[in-house]
């Protein structure tokens, strides 16, 4: 069964938000490494020396990085900056002895799928050199459409993300996109949102627990599950209250 943790949001400072998360028990997290103190465009090793020693202070894993610039791996203009930041955040992962970075393949068309499956071969090999799975992130696509893409790619590097309320929010059928990705997803966001609407806490939602997590289990996938909220001001509180929730969820699942 799944192992849960949290997010922690991009606009925290991780040193500081770690131990109270700590001290609610959780025990496992997902950061960031841009936009606060881990940024890998400011090379900061001294940073990554910090968090690390904080995190073997208070017992707490790191299930996977996030690099997402929000740019993607579409953009034949951007992509020269994209591959920096990729390797950058790979080499961070290799340091902090983190096995997945997630992060967004960006937008695509049926168009785009001859130059971006080139692409991504060559975001896998990058990853490949650090021994990191890189995560794509669900919600732009269908779980068919990406499916797709992923079994032309054919790198044993390029993976999903799965994110629930992404798909809900959009519409996407949620079962048909676990049970298509299943085989690739090598870690999972936890997030609740109603279909056509906002982000909202989880439980909240339009998310249907424990049949998302019925349908993980059938898909094959028990690795971790990480709550994100896109929130700020009641951010602490948000987490909490769904780490509260998935945790009777999984107990009743048992």
């Amino acid at each position: 069964m799944q192992s849960i943790g949290v997010m922690i949001s991009r606009r925290l400072p991780i040193e500081t938000t770690l131990p109270v998360l700590a001290e609610s028990g959780v025990r496992l997290v997902q950061l960031w490494c841009l936009f606060n103190e881990l940024d890998v465009t400011a090379q900061s090793q001294a940073a990554a020396e910090r968090v690390l020693a904080c995190t073997k202070r208070l017992g707490v894993s790191i299930s996977a990085l996030c690099a997402d610039t929000g740019k993607g791996f579409v953009d034949p203009d951007q992509l020269p900056r994209q591959m920096q930041v990729l390797e950058s955040a790979c080499r961070l992962c290799q340091v902090m002895n983190v096995n997945v970075l997630s992060s967004h393949f960006g937008a695509f068309g049926e168009q785009d799928v001859p130059v971006i499956r080139d692409t991504l071969r060559r975001v896998g090999d990058v990853c490949e050199r650090y021994g990191v799975s890189f995560a794509s992130e669900t919600g732009l696509e269908r779980g068919p459409v990406l499916r797709a893409l992923l079994d032309e790619v054919s790198h044993p590097r390029i993976r999903v993300n799965l994110d629930p309320a992404n798909l809900v929010r959009r519409k996407i059928d949620l079962r048909q996109a676990v049970e298509q990705l299943g085989p690739y997803i090598v870690h999972a966001h936890a997030k609740d949102g109603r279909a056509g609407g906002p982000e909202v806490v989880i439980g909240h939602g339009d998310v249907p627990w424990s049949s998302y997590l019925y349908w993980l289990s059938e898909a094959g996938y028990d690795g971790p599950m990480l709550i994100e909220r896109e929130a700020d001001e009641s951010w602490m509180q948000d987490v909490l209250e769904g780490y509260r929730f998935l945790r009777n969820e999984l107990a009743a699942a048992r």
